[in-house]
């Protein structure tokens, strides 16, 4: 018992110091500070074609961009017509939106700033009202 206590003990602490440290890491990296569209109507959105502001915490590197599936998949995703910088803080996505559906897209680590450091991913979700 007492050996598999020498052992127990500096791994916890091993984890506990590596999850410290990947906060740490996470903290310092560039966001997206908010999508205005889904602030303004966060429970239903109209369906059709739409169009959304992403807003960064820094200037972005407009090189490099990128969106996955969220976590529910392809049912869910949301395809994005177009994609362009408005500015280096701001994207626009456009968007066609089915009523009545729930979608997720997640803002990947595509994204980079300025110095090549990639950003925290960020999910959108969000559902569609009747037409």
């Amino acid at each position: 018992m007492k050996n598999f206590l020498y052992i127990l003990i500096p791994c916890m602490l091993v984890i506990l110091l590596l999850s410290w440290a990947n906060n740490k890491v996470q903290e310092g990296l560039p966001t997206v500070l908010n999508i205005p569209e889904l602030m303004q109507s966060s429970k239903n959105i109209k369906p059709g074609k739409r169009n959304f502001h992403i807003k960064f915490s820094e200037p972005m590197d407009t090189k490099f961009s990128g969106f996955v599936y969220g976590p529910k998949g392809k049912e869910t995703a949301i395809l994005v017509d177009q994609f362009r910088f408005l500015d280096e803080q701001t994207g626009f996505i456009e968007v066609n939106l089915k009523p009545k559906h729930f979608y997720q897209l997640e803002v990947s680590t595509n994204f980079r700033n300025k110095a090549g450091v990639r950003i925290n991913p960020y999910l959108m979700e969000f559902k569609t009202g009747n037409p």
